[in-house]
């Protein structure tokens, strides 16, 4: 693959993205732009705008009475809608009003906003914003556009139904924002949105169209590139150039200037050039999903599809559709116009006297690339059904036969659309393997059945589009219902690709090591694929210099000799032709009534053996590019982070826990009062980035808000996202109070089919890498306050297995007590159930070790739990305080009577084993991480309340800038002078505590500010 320029603006997008992950470079300008909340003055340029908001470019910011340039863009609300219709593009105008930049990710797998408009260039927004003074100048041509392109929006609101046309304006008009939302989610989920994008069939159906247009109507070739570059740059600047329209206009420029030039346009280097261009002008491209994407998806078709062809051609893109797909492959031709060795061997197809190919004149053709494998038609014949007519004697007259008639255009016709599917089916593969690490880094997601979808759908592509533009001529919307029933197929076949089963497959997002070796495997496959065709030239080549005598001394008097006898030779070489064709009709005649006709059946069959063994080094690369690529995919979808962890998510003014382990997850609450849609837009990304699907037991505190409105959202939705709940688990208050209290709740859950159990103190919940006891509320408390009976807990988790023993096990004591209530998982790995039943603060049941050890992490959720509540919570971890020394003391005494027997056992047993029974011979109550109670109010977590649990961290969550002053300074002053290091969701983002033998980790989602 000698392409320079290629190669070099590969190497110089790869290093510019090396060096924006090393430095850790941050979106926007932030050094330029005045902090959040800075009341400013602005003046620009109008970019673009829409009916509410407007952006500006050359923008001059005045603050504090300096004025300074920012080179990137703005988007600005204004408060009056009206006077966006009186504004113009182009036009330079002076406003003022807030200043704040766009929200960042504060989770894992939360969609950044911040990164995503940087992408776009847009570096903030001025909210409440007024135009104080405007200029009259303005672009006279880009406003034409924009007016154009409006009549264009109404007239397919009028001619098509809502849904449809919201879809027609943005596959159109690259409206968006204007995109229904069921239709954009169902599209995402089956793998086919990227139709709706203006790229590779727009520029086929425009450009392309306008330049044969040209062309027929007798313009010259130059005159028509240059008419159909100019209609493609207007509607580029109609629609605003996106960057899929941008690289495919771009390519097509470039393909354009290549015919100016008289230089053939490669594709390869059309890519690298255009995303070299665009990266340099914009480094933040390089995080946006739109430019991965799109020339992901390019670089797929160039370099992925060959493998998968099988061809062994040098294969070039013919027409490329909405998502980039190669719709036909072409060979090369010689740019110079002498015969390639194809030609020279005979391969090449003869033409008809009249210019068109005839079947009846490809005999030559068709015996060489029968001896080939390849069918005589230009497609080719597959191995199996050589062999099977060469085993079985078929004779020259029976196989072509079937080549005359309506049998011929049959069996053409038929093959024809096989390797259409063919190259259809391995373009869409290749797009999609190639962009498969940035589909899952974004998305975590894979929709499995997406390559048999794009084939169904792609071919309609160019009818919409064709139906499209001619409903938007007056007279001619009839055309838009062949449009609506297409799209009405769309959705339906949408919907029945997404009921079966494993449609989605849920992977998480890869880490980065990964993405590396996933790309090195396919390199290595695109480099295989070329030496094995260097390889296979070569022999073709040395065949045909054997076969014509290159290379010998004596090869110029040879050719003197043949020239003089040229006469000679013909007829000699006619009366062999003539003997042949005679001893090959007598041999098919022969073979028909001779009893040694199994002799000529074998006889083929060696033959056809031979021609498999030649063949042999194509068939075991393909082998070996299998195991490669099953190998890549499978360490790239593997999830190699199975260990367990504890998420503090930032959800703003609420709480939300995600306890991770080897078993399956679980969820302590989540709500928030200040972010809207909370679980649409944390909870379920966060989910999805940790590839995980189901959540074995879901744990809501009490019922406000700030706790329960993110679950709701996942009883409501679970189904559609993909995420199932095994178990909810509410507080055993009375039965009067939790039909009215969780009310929602519980009809979400019915509905879902989630089943509802009420956990009291006591009650525990364990899996082989969890332990969790319940240290709040009393069974039918009679508190009234919500937060006063929250649910409080005491987790234990582990890094790795641990094999509860009989002792340890959930087994009732004392009267009243009941064994374990209901086992979930495989060999009872999940089970719920109750150590012993209490009354008052008395302990009748045995307490278990929850001494700290070796790749253990103990935290204590406390909910929003104050007042009377948090007194009976910290009475309870005295009276397991107390308990804990009075089993450590009885332990000690022990411990002398068991030293020698244990040293002794000690030798024999592994050391994990011995690790595990060290901790819990030394262990004692501890807690190494705090959730502190109501977002850190001053009416909670009281000196007394401290004391008791001894927290070795604490963690706040809350909102930025909340209205109810949390955390209290109060509660902050508390936790110093009981030496407990905070940590806040508001600093941080969300907070993770990995779990791990050689030490636990705790990391913050964001740098400390």
């Amino acid at each position: 693959m000698r392409r320079p320029l290629f190669m070099a603006c590969l190497c110089l997008v790869i290093v510019l993205a090396i060096g924006r992950i090393l430095t850790g470079a941050d979106t926007g300008d932030a050094g330029v732009l005045p902090p959040d909340g800075s009341p400013v003055r602005i003046t620009g340029r109008i970019d673009t705008r829409t009916s509410e908001t407007i952006i500006l470019k050359s923008i001059s910011i005045i603050q504090n009475d300096l004025k300074y340039s920012y080179s990137g863009k703005l988007q600005c609300e204004l408060t009056n809608t009206q006077e966006v219709q009186s504004l113009r593009l182009g036009q330079h105008i002076v406003l003022e009003g807030v200043f704040s930049h766009f929200d960042a990710a504060t989770n894992h797998g939360e969609f950044d906003v911040r990164a995503y408009s940087a992408g776009k260039g847009i570096g903030g927004r001025v909210r409440k914003a007024q135009v104080l003074a405007a200029e009259e100048d303005y672009s006279f041509l880009r406003e034409k556009l924009f007016a154009f392109r409006r009549r264009l929006h109404d007239r397919l609101a009028k001619v098509f139904p809502e849904k449809e046309a919201s879809v027609m304006q943005t596959l159109l008009l690259g409206e968006k924002e204007e995109l229904d939302a069921e239709v954009k989610a169902l599209y995402q989920r089956n793998g086919i949105a990227h139709i709706l994008s203006i790229s590779g069939l727009h520029i086929t159906l425009l450009g392309m169209g306008c330049y044969r247009l040209l062309k027929r109507l007798g313009a010259p070739v130059r005159v028509a590139a240059a008419g159909g570059a100019m209609t493609l740059l207007l509607y580029g600047m109609m629609v605003g150039m996106s960057v899929s329209a941008s690289r495919a206009i771009g390519m097509y420029l470039l393909q354009m200037l290549g015919i100016f030039v008289g230089r053939t346009y490669d594709i390869l280097t059309g890519v690298g050039l255009l995303a070299a261009l665009l990266v340099l002008q914009q480094p933040e491209r390089l995080g946006d999903v739109s430019f991965l994407m799109s020339f992901g998806a390019v670089l797929g078709i160039c370099l992925l599809t060959p493998v998968f062809a099988g061809d062994g051609r040098e294969d070039n893109v013919g027409v490329e559709t909405a998502s980039g797909v190669v719709a036909g492959l072409e060979e090369k031709k010689r740019a110079d116009g002498k015969r390639g060795l194809g030609e020279a061997l005979g391969f090449a197809e003869k033409k008809r006297t009249d210019g068109k190919s005839g079947f009846g004149e490809r005999s030559d053709f068709d015996t060489e690339q029968r001896r080939l494998g390849n069918g005589g038609n230009g497609f080719r014949v597959p191995a199996w059904l050589l062999t099977v007519t060469d085993i079985l004697g078929d004779s020259a007259y029976e196989r072509n036969k079937y080549r005359e008639g309506w049998r011929k255009v049959v069996y053409e016709r038929l093959w024809r659309m096989v390797s259409a599917l063919k190259s259809g089916f391995a373009a869409s593969a290749g797009v999609i393997l190639f962009t498969l690490p940035i589909q899952l880094w974004f998305f975590y997601e894979i929709p499995v059945y997406s390559v048999l979808l794009n084939l169904l759908v792609l071919p309609f592509m160019s009818v919409v589009m064709a139906g499209g533009i001619l409903s938007l001529i007056p007279g001619l919307g009839i055309a838009g219902t062949v449009d609506c029933l297409i799209l009405w197929w769309y959705e339906w076949i949408c919907e029945r690709f997404g009921e079966l089963p494993g449609a989605v497959w849920c992977v998480g997002r890869p880490a980065k090591w990964q993405m590396v070796v996933y790309y090195s495997g396919l390199f290595v496959l695109i480099i295989g694929r070329n030496y094995a065709e260097k390889w296979k030239r070569q022999r073709l080549y040395a065949a045909y210099v054997a076969e014509n005598n290159h290379g010998d001394g004596h090869h110029a008097e040879r050719e003197r000799q043949r020239r003089e006898t040229r006469g000679v030779d013909d007829s000699v070489r006619g009366r062999k032709r003539e003997s042949n064709r005679k001893k090959m009709q007598h041999s098919d005649r022969y073979s028909e009534i001779c009893p040694t006709r199994w002799r000529h059946v074998l006889a083929n069959f060696w033959y056809t053996w031979q021609g498999v063994m030649t063949y042999r080094n194509g068939v075991m690369c393909r082998i070996v590019a299998a195991m490669i690529l099953v190998l890549i995919v499978g360490l790239l979808t593997g999830n190699f982070d199975r260990g367990s962890r504890v998420t503090f998510l930032d959800v703003g003014q609420g709480d939300g826990i995600v306890v991770e382990t080897g078993q399956g997850a679980y969820l302590f609450d989540c709500g928030s009062t200040s972010r809207r849609k909370i679980g649409e837009y944390v909870l379920k990304p966060y989910l999805k980035s940790r590839g995980i699907q189901s959540l074995r037991g879901v744990f809501v505190s009490h019922p406000d808000e700030d706790h329960m409105n993110g679950i709701l959202e996942l009883l409501e939705n679970g189904g559609e996202w993909g995420i199932t709940v095994e178990q909810m688990f509410l507080p055993a208050i009375t039965e009067a109070e939790r039909r009215e209290a969780f009310e929602k709740l519980l009809v979400a859950a019915e509905y879902a089919g989630v089943p509802v159990s009420y956990i009291k103190c006591g009650d525990e919940i364990r899996d082989s890498r969890l332990r969790l006891r319940c240290l709040h509320p009393e069974e039918n408390t009679t508190l009234a306050d919500a937060n006063a009976y929250s649910e409080c807990f005491y987790v234990e988790v582990f890094a790795k297995a641990v094999k509860w023993g009989a002792a340890e096990g959930m087994e009732a004591s004392g009267e009243g007590g009941r064994a374990a209530s209901e086992v979930y998982g495989e060999n009872g790995s999940f089970a719920v159930g109750v150590t012993g039943e209490r009354t008052g603060h008395g302990d009748t049941g045995e307490r278990k070790n929850f001494g700290m050890g070796a790749g253990k992490l103990s935290i204590l959720l406390t909910g929003d739990v104050e007042g009377e509540g948090e007194q009976q919570l910290t009475q309870e971890l005295q009276t397991l305080k107390t308990l804990q020394e009075a089993k450590t003391l009885r332990v000690a005494q022990e411990s002398q009577a068991l030293q020698n027997a244990r040293k002794l056992q000690e030798s024999q047993e592994p050391r994990e084993q011995q690790e595990l029974w060290e901790s819990r011979r030394q262990g004692g109550f501890k807690v190494d991480i705090l959730k502190v109670a109501h977002h850190g109010s001053g009416y909670s977590t009281s000196s007394e309340f401290l004391a008791a649990a001894g927290p070795a961290a604490a963690i706040i969550s809350c909102g930025r800038n909340n209205s109810y002053g949390h955390p209290h300074a109060a509660t902050l002053q508390r936790l110093e002078d009981a030496k407990v290091p905070w940590y806040l969701t508001t600093d941080y983002g969300a907070l993770t505590v990995t779990v791990d033998s050689h030490g636990n980790r705790l990391q913050g989602y964001l740098r400390r500010k």
